[in-house]
């Protein structure tokens, strides 16, 4: 268990104060260190049942503050906080649980055999602690008897890689057939979702936010009316679901004016996967027909011709032969390239240079002139126009609008 420094016990002391009282290693945090942290430590009740995290130039330190009121304790209350010792860089959030259970089994022990007011039995809290922690580091999981018929059984697990946030000219594409993904036990949200994905239409058509204008003028876009009952929200929520279950493949919207460019080590990748795996793998996905696999040759070729400058349409026809495209799905041959990073989409980002008070009322209508205010250079044209239900060439037309590739 890398980043976790130690772990400590603290109360509050009538006379000193917050206090730290046991501590594994014991020299894990300095006195002085812990003087720092102390107001974080021990909170007021408005801020105990809570995870409180502080950082440090040497340390990050998480805790899970406690107050039991009683008139047996001195001012009629008892504060008390587990925490834990982290490295400046280590994620937090896997300790969150564990620090929420450590806390309210003492709490509990507490309530039930006064545990923490008997010093007898608060004295175990040090080899309990060393224990805790010696398991944590050798096997991210932790089974200790705590007294008596009380056991703490937890594991520690890494924090998963959160999928990145959807945007509304996003394609989704399946990874594996919609039958086979229905059987699986999703929401209600989420199997309604799957059927609709055809890895062609965007989010925002997709969504009930989609006016029915047409978009993008030089793809295959379908003209159908779409009306699945649920908001854009919604739906990239469940995207997210997917794709952290690794189910689903973002990708960008067809088009053939696209402009992509190679990764300056695909070819090296390329040459150095001696046993296809990679390209196998992208094989499987882009083929048309699952019985009728295109040769790895006509893969390879696509990937290499790709270049910057110049437009998937112009690639096409200029280095590419109807038969090398035969039993590929070109879309979905881009889709994985551009998830295993062997090719990358070279956005195009217009930007309005002119002044909007300088336009002719009469010439420029409203609408126009909306849009204009948005062309800043910082949102890629997909966004723009799936913003305003525009095509490519719409935009492009405005008057005093320059284009950007990045």
């Amino acid at each position: 268990m890398a980043g976790c420094l130690g772990l400590t016990y603290s109360e509050f002391d009538n006379i000193v104060g917050p206090r730290l009282l046991y501590c594994y290693p014991t020299d894990a945090i300095s006195r002085s260190n812990f003087e720092v942290l102390s107001d974080y430590v021990i909170v007021g009740k408005h801020l105990c049942g809570k995870v409180i995290a502080i950082k440090t130039e040497a340390l990050q330190y998480i805790n899970y503050p406690v107050a039991i009121d009683n008139i047996k304790y001195e001012r009629n209350s008892l504060l008390y906080s587990f925490g834990f010792i982290l490295t400046k860089d280590t994620k937090k959030e896997p300790f969150e649980p564990l620090l929420k259970k450590i806390s309210t089994l003492f709490l509990t022990l507490e309530l039930d055999r006064e545990y923490l007011f008997n010093e007898v039995t608060k004295s175990r809290i040090q080899i309990l602690i060393e224990v805790i922690y010696k398991q944590l580091i050798e096997n991210n999981e932790v089974f200790v008897e705590v007294d008596s018929g009380s056991f703490l059984a937890m594991k520690l697990f890494a924090s998963p890689i959160l999928p990145p946030i959807v945007s509304d000219y996003d394609v989704p594409i399946l990874r594996y057939k919609t039958e086979y993904l229905l059987t699986l036990p999703w929401d209600l949200s989420i199997k309604h979702f799957l059927g609709f994905i055809d890895g062609i239409t965007y989010v925002k058509k997709l969504s009930s936010s989609y006016s029915g204008n047409k978009v993008y003028a030089d793809t295959d876009e379908s003209t159908n009316e779409i009306d699945m009952g649920m908001d854009k929200n919604c739906i990239k929520r469940c995207l997210r679901v997917l794709m952290l279950y690794n189910c689903v493949l973002i990708s960008d919207i067809l088009q053939f004016s696209n402009i992509y460019y190679l990764d300056e080590n695909t070819p090296s990748r390329i040459e150095n996967d001696t046993s296809n795996i990679m390209l196998r793998e992208i094989q499987l996905f882009c083929a048309s027909d699952p019985c009728n696999l295109p040769v790895l040759e006509q893969i390879v070729k696509i990937l290499l011709n790709v270049r910057p400058g110049c437009t998937l349409k112009y690639i096409i026809e200029k280095y590419l032969n109807p038969s090398d495209l035969s039993g590929i799905d070109l879309r979905k041959l881009l889709a994985i390239a551009q998830e295993k990073k062997l090719i990358y989409r070279m956005h195009e980002y217009p930007h309005f240079i002119g002044k909007i008070e300088q336009l002719d009322p009469s010439r420029v209508n409203p609408s126009t002139i909306n849009v204009l205010k948005h062309l800043d250079g910082k949102e890629c044209l997909d966004s723009i126009c799936c913003k305003f239900e525009m095509s490519h060439q719409d935009v492009i037309d405005m008057p005093s609008v320059i284009i950007v590739y990045k």
